[in-house]
């Protein structure tokens, strides 16, 4: 049984999201999904171990969640991008980005990068 069992998952796609749900709650993992970066940071409580966003989300980027998260939590933070934007995942490692899972991503990958975070 996982401690901190909760990932959170940004995304402005629907479609993302609940294929983000569905693969992580196969791993034995709670979810809380969100499309929109302001209920997130509103929602955000102890049992967050790791939150994966969306790069590009609207009205807020995952640049700027980040920015926001960073100044109040130290919860692992996985950046969802697309191929091609490494300028931005520069910036998103100054703002304190842990890590990037970049569009396609396999269910293994994402297994890869939960397991780098879980503190079971």
């Amino acid at each position: 049984m996982h401690l901190k069992n909760i990932i959170f998952v940004l995304d402005d796609d629907i479609s993302i999201r609940l294929l983000m749900r569905h693969i992580i709650e196969s791993f034995g993992y709670k979810v809380e999904v969100f499309d929109d970066a302001k209920k997130a940071i509103e929602a955000l409580h102890e049992g967050v171990f790791l939150i994966f966003t969306d790069l590009n989300m609207q009205p807020m980027s995952g640049l700027h969640f980040s920015k926001i998260v960073r100044q109040h939590s130290s919860i692992p933070i996985v950046m969802i991008t697309a191929q091609g934007e490494q300028s931005s995942e520069i910036y998103a490692r100054a703002l304190g980005v842990n890590g990037f899972l970049t569009k396609p991503f396999s269910r293994e990958q994402l297994f890869t990068e939960i397991e780098k975070y879980d503190q079971a």
